[in-house]
């Protein structure tokens, strides 16, 4: 009994910091770049439009992580189904990420 709660904490902080570390900073980021969008709008409508898509693909990039969060903690049952269908996603979150990141990396700050 002890040994399964000492694996269910192990979890619940691997969650947490997943969460933390991943979709919390893309989510603060992207409702920062939202913050200030009324007023890019006015002074640059062409810009607060790359804004509005780096927001997309900011979230776009959240969902994917959630995603990948939630298959990493499937049941082992689930996960041995399909190898190289499980090595395929992770491939892609990562490939995915590593778009995004150096997309918006290429993006002048707005701040």
């Amino acid at each position: 009994k002890i040994e399964k709660e000492k694996i269910m904490l192990n979890e619940r902080n691997y969650i947490a910091r997943e969460l933390h570390d991943t979709v919390t900073q893309t989510l603060f980021s992207s409702n920062l770049i939202a913050e200030v969008l009324p007023k890019l709008w006015k002074k640059d409508p062409e810009s607060a439009i790359k804004r509005l898509n780096e927001i997309r693909m900011l979230n776009n990039l959240a969902l994917t992580e959630i995603r990948a969060l939630l298959f990493d903690l499937r049941p082992s049952s689930f996960k041995n189904e399909d190898p190289i269908a499980r090595e395929k996603n992770k491939k892609f979150h990562k490939s995915y990420r590593k778009m995004v990141t150096e997309k918006l990396r290429s993006q002048p700050a707005v701040f």
